[in-house]
């Protein structure tokens, strides 16, 4: 079965929990020669042994996860229902335990698990004898340590690779093993991993694979010894390298790879870019002929000054943006930048956090810099308040858009004649209504979104901003999500559709327009108007039932 189907319609976009690593084949009990030899209990009506599932659709999928589904259709879904709407079901937090156990026994390995660590059912001894289910288990600190050592010692690869993939943290014999072995996907997986011994990284750092290498010179967790990622930095690893990727995958031994000095640029590379690499081991590639290695060491923070200085000099643009955001960089160097000719690079001088005030300043009046100022968000109180009186709207903005305003600071900068300082202060919970009627007559469309998303913004103002031409699908969004929002001004807002979606899980929307939406060509409308909890619970009967008898 694919499992990317429901990302046509989920516009929440959350994880499948069917898209998690993939299992192998369940081992079949003695006996059985085969998974369609597993005894299935037939149903009236159906042919024995032949189960008929429901087959998912978005709007089954959408009514699996609905807060209002009755519990008798909830116990079909679970009785009929497809892998697709068994994982949909797996999210509810209303099961009961009967229909717990229900779904205990229909489901994947990995939703059994997922049960069982959400505490919706028991682990059961024969759920180890299942690896993918006690792999699941024991990731989630279920489990003896022996069963975890024989799944380790597995004679199928799969098995020892999910083991490894998600297994945290392994015994320090368990990770041994594996980066011995002579299982390259798996020996890779070890050498990136957070908890590396530094015996078992000083091994790998010498092991025949390019990929092996490469995944422990951008090991991020800081456990690889500063001397080997120096080591793998300057030669790739002493020992040479035999075997890559493209070795792997060609089947001829007369066509493989002949040399892998690529291989060692990757390496490097990685190396380069890893911040545990001891710093005199790259100082000599701030001269290197690839500019995104220039980069890697312009990015470093305990570069020396002047190596900074002469970094901001160089041609490529994002070479100097990389020192211009180092908080390292001296105030002197960030001056000269500031005034540098391309727009990234003066960018990113004003989200340096140690940029001087008066700079910063300075960059807003021919800059656009970026909402926040990190700058801004460590000013003191005192400095705020100098900041927010300031002639210059530009420099009012920043100190709008710090979140933690002091009251009267905010009250102050909410009623500012510009509407590129007040619509930070728009979407803020301490305004009223009154204050956000204020701002709409003030300042028109311009502040829409921003007073869409204040939660208490009233409902005739809602609409009225709904109805305006002028008014931006980006505010119609914000106004459809609204919890204040009427069934007129929801209606008002289907014809954008970013901001249909958001109606249709809105529980205001009116119910006819909600089953057209579910009932509608559109995956992805059909899908969220389907988890709304105002859907008539006849029509979701019809639907569910529709489906079973079809």
């Amino acid at each position: 079965m694919a499992l990317s189907c429901r990302h046509a319609w989920d516009h929440a976009g959350r994880e499948r929990r069917l898209a998690s690593p993939p299992m192998p084949p369940p081992r079949l009990a003695p006996g059985v020669t085969s998974e369609s030899d597993r005894a299935v209990a037939p149903r009236p009506g159906t042919i024995a042994g032949v189960p008929e599932q429901i087959e998912h659709t978005p709007v089954l999928c959408g009514l699996a996860t609905n807060p209002s589904l009755p519990p008798e259709l909830v116990d079909v879904l679970i009785r009929d229902g497809d892998d697709e709407i068994l994982t949909d079901l797996v999210e509810r937090t209303d099961l009961t335990r009967a229909q717990t156990m229900s779904l205990v026994v229909r489901c994947d390995p990995r939703m059994i698990a997922l049960l069982v660590r959400h505490g919706l059912a028991e682990a059961e001894p024969r759920h180890f004898d299942d690896p993918a289910i006690a792999i699941q288990l024991i990731s989630g600190g279920l489990g003896p340590p022996e069963i975890l050592a024989r799944l380790a010692h597995d004679s199928d690869p799969a098995i020892r690779r999910l083991v490894a993939d998600e297994v945290r943290p392994l015994p320090y014999e368990i990770t041994r093993i594996f980066a011995a072995g002579t299982d390259i996907r798996l020996v890779a997986a070890v050498a990136g991993w957070g908890e590396l011994p530094a015996d078992v990284a000083r091994a790998l750092a010498r092991h025949p694979d390019r990929e092996v290498r490469s995944e422990l010179a951008s090991n991020p967790s800081g456990t690889v010894p500063p001397d080997v990622l120096a080591e793998l930095l300057t030669s790739g690893g002493d020992a040479p390298i035999t075997t890559c990727g493209a070795c792997r995958a060609n089947p001829s031994p007369n066509e493989r790879c002949h040399t892998h000095s690529a291989g060692l640029d990757v390496i490097r590379s990685y190396a380069l870019r890893n911040e545990s690499t001891p710093l005199a081991a790259l100082l000599d590639y701030a001269d290197a002929d690839n500019a995104s290695d220039r980069a890697a060491v312009a990015a470093r923070e305990d570069l020396p000054p002047a190596l900074l200085a002469r970094l901001a000099n160089d041609v490529e643009d994002f070479v100097r943006t990389t020192v211009a955001e180092n908080p390292s960089t001296p105030v002197d160097t960030l001056r000269t930048l500031a005034r540098d000719t391309s727009a990234n690079v003066r960018r990113a001088v004003g989200s340096n956090p140690d940029i001087p005030l008066d700079l910063l300043f300075d960059l807003s009046q021919h800059t656009r810099l970026p909402l926040r100022s990190p700058r801004i968000d460590r000013a003191t109180e005192r400095e705020l308040r100098g900041i927010a009186v300031s002639r210059s709207a530009r420099v009012r903005a920043l100190a709008a858009a710090r979140p933690d305003l002091p009251d009267d600071l905010s009250a102050t900068l909410a009623d500012d004649p510009d509407p590129g300082v007040a619509k930070h202060l728009a979407d803020r919970p301490r305004l009223n209504a009154d204050d956000l009627r204020l701002l709409a007559a003030r300042h028109g469309p311009r502040l829409y979104s921003a007073i869409a998303r204040n939660p208490n913004c009233p409902p005739e103002l809602l609409h009225t901003m709904a109805r305006n031409s002028q008014t931006v699908q980006k505010a119609l969004r914000e106004i459809a999500r609204h919890p204040a929002a009427e069934p007129r001004t929801l209606i008002l807002c289907l014809n954008d559709q970013e901001a249909r979606q958001q109606a249709a899980a809105n529980p205001a929307l009116p119910v006819d327009a909600l089953i057209a939406l579910a009932e509608g060509p559109d995956r992805r409308d059909a899908y969220t108007a389907a988890t709304n909890p105002s859907l008539p619970v006849e029509w979701m009967r019809r639907t569910i039932t529709g489906h079973a008898s079809n």
